[in-house]
């Protein structure tokens, strides 16, 4: 008998655990390679839509697809990543039906799988507005149910069983050969590549924050899909991100006091420094900063970040190098934490904020580079760059390289 709490496990879904497409949400769990059929909805994007278009998409249409997931991409905790193999099976009947193991046209995509509570979630209505060829694109997505039994932690042993459903989103997208992170992990990032993947980045950013209004908040390599033939690189994973109200972006991505958020956002090593210290007022500026630590973790080679816990010991990593945070520009960030005591980290900081950043590109770093990178890492969110001065910036320097 299964216990309903934090240490319980979710049992197997039942068999009759369907959607209207005879579908099962515990299936993607449960088998791998079969293949099944369900209507999606199909995003629809303009017909003359180029490498440079940036209008929204179309409306959805329903579509009768085919797919098996082959493998896990990635597990997070909101959701599961696969790789699928999907084909379109609109009209197709029995005669029409490739033979088992022939592909027929199918193709490759990603697919998240997430929980959510309604039959619309945040990041499937970011999505939907989305279209830049720096953006991951949604293909194809639908609804399934995920029906399950349990007992509370406080029910006696004998207590009759319950029963939950539970709404699952499944979201598939055109996928890349690779990410940033693997880029980084195996070595292959030259100066040029470095300063290509973080000008495309940089100009996603510039069309979600100019564009839509969005706030990504959780910028870092593995979030960056890359394809090293083409040297192109798409951001992806919405599922964090929000809408900035009017008035709170502020002009270089500060932030307003009228509109509050959680503070409890992006991963450690990527986590701006008004974050760590419990800012819930901020804009744009969060995503310049992660940008900023991917820019450097790329020339680097290894974050240049790197706390051991995600509170007080990531931000001390982050004073030993850019120095002590003044009470003014706490005041300014909009921290809520007490102030540190410099006591603490005098004997830890030697040399000037910029010899010590330096210090972190044993490799070396074009000059250019190092100083967008010092403009990036300013304490005060209205002093960092936007994402498309950043951007311009980093296409400069690219010129530079090849001249």
């Amino acid at each position: 008998m299964v216990k309903r709490g934090r240490s319980a496990t979710r049992p197997k879904p039942q068999d009759d655990d369907v959607n209207a497409n005879g579908f099962s949400a515990g299936d993607h769990f449960e088998t791998k390679d079969k293949s099944f059929r369900i209507t999606a909805k199909r995003m629809v994007y303009p017909a003359d839509a180029h490498d440079g278009a940036t209008v929204s998409p179309l409306e959805t249409e329903p579509s009768r697809i085919s797919f098996a997931r082959t493998s896990i991409l990635g597990v997070g905790c909101f959701g599961v990543v696969f790789s699928a193999r999907v084909r379109k099976v609109d009209g197709e009947n029995a005669r029409t039906r490739p033979a088992a193991g022939q592909r027929g046209d199918s193709e490759n995509l990603a697919l998240k799988i997430v929980l959510v509570k309604r039959r619309e979630s945040r990041e499937l209505s970011l999505l939907k507005r989305l279209n830049h060829p720096n953006v991951v694109r949604l293909r194809y997505f639908f609804f399934s149910s995920h029906r399950y039994e349990f007992v509370d932690d406080d029910d006696e042993e004998d207590a009759p069983r319950r029963v939950a459903n539970e709404l699952c989103l499944s979201l598939f997208f055109d996928r890349l050969p690779s990410t940033v992170f693997d880029e980084i992990t195996n070595g292959r990032l030259s100066h040029e590549d470095s300063v290509a993947y973080a000008a495309q980045m940089f100009r996603a950013l510039e069309y979600l924050h100019g564009g839509h209004s969005v706030c990504h908040l959780d910028i870092k390599p593995s979030n960056l899909l890359v394809d090293r033939d083409k040297r192109e690189l798409r951001l992806c994973d919405f599922g964090n991100a929000i809408v900035i109200e009017d008035g709170a972006g502020g002009g270089g991505g500060g932030s307003s006091r009228k509109n509050s958020y959680s503070s409890y956002v992006c991963s450690r090593f990527y986590r701006a420094p008004e974050l760590l210290l419990g800012a819930e007022s901020y804009g744009f500026a969060i995503d310049i900063w992660s940008g900023g630590c991917v820019l450097a973790e790329m020339i680097a080679g290894d974050p240049v970040f790197k706390g051991e816990e995600i509170g007080m010991d990531q931000l001390v990593e982050i004073i030993c190098v850019l120095g002590t945070i003044t009470e003014g520009e706490m005041e300014t960030m909009g921290a809520v934490l007490p102030s540190l005591d410099d006591r603490v980290l005098a004997s830890r900081i030697f040399g000037t904020p910029r010899d010590r950043l330096r210090s972190k590109f044993e490799g070396g770093i074009a000059d250019p580079l190092f100083d967008l990178i010092c403009d990036i890492f300013e304490y005060i969110p209205q002093r960092r760059p936007s994402a498309g001065v950043a951007a311009q910036r980093l296409e400069d320097i690219s010129l530079q390289i090849k001249d």
